[in-house]
């Protein structure tokens, strides 16, 4: 089993003295943050759609253990609630044509569902448009899949999930992303660790949480 530690982005300037360097140039972020950890998630993919050579020159200033674990955006998800038309699906080609360039440095893609997002008939049909988009660019490729409503978190969900899983040659989908300790985070735990990759998020500012 391989354990990947990082957080949420590197590109931040409040850590100077604390986690950077006071003299440590910002271009110079990543190279000294791979150092200390093996992968990141990139968040700024979920604001902006991130061009082909950003994700270039990220991947030239890493090992080649590092992984970057890229957030789907918003656009997909949030904005049109998983309900593409016709140009959004030219974008999401566009999406795995750029993270391709990092190869083997390419983690987890980070599909986070709005936390008022429950339609399950729309979510297995984005699963199916994820599949078919996808194999176009990368041979393989592993989904982690952040459920934020508890009425998705079902039997007949993770069901479809591990059957989809099975069906498809090179997609793997981890049914989890933030692991919620409240009463039903246990039964998620025990189908997310069948699966392949199991992505846990602490966030918040509480002590123990951000630096």
């Amino acid at each position: 089993m391989k354990i990947f530690v990082g957080t949420s982005g590197w590109q931040y300037h409040h850590w100077y003295g604390k986690f950077y360097p006071k003299d440590l140039k910002p271009k110079d972020f990543l190279s000294f943050y791979s150092k200390k950890f093996n992968c990141v998630e990139v968040n700024t993919s979920f604001y902006h759609f991130t061009k082909k050579e950003i994700f270039k020159k990220w991947k030239e200033k890493v090992p080649e253990n590092f992984l970057f674990a890229v957030k789907l955006n918003r656009l997909f998800t949030h904005l049109r609630k998983l309900k593409l038309k016709k140009e959004d699906k030219k974008l999401l080609e566009s999406f795995f044509d750029s993270v391709k360039v990092l190869g083997k440095n390419l983690g987890p893609i980070l599909v986070q569902l709005p936390p008022s997002f429950r339609d399950e008939k729309t979510l297995k049909n984005f699963v199916k448009i994820l599949k078919e988009t996808s194999k176009n660019f990368l041979k393989k490729i592993l989904f982690a899949l952040e459920i934020r409503n508890k009425n998705l978190l079902n039997k007949k969900v993770f069901d479809f999930l591990k059957k989809r899983e099975n069906n498809l040659c090179d997609f793997r989908f981890a049914q989890m992303g933030k692991c919620f300790f409240e009463n039903y985070s246990r039964n998620l735990c025990k189908v997310s660790r069948k699966t392949e990759i199991i992505f846990f998020t602490l966030w918040g500012r509480k002590p123990g949480n951000s630096i």
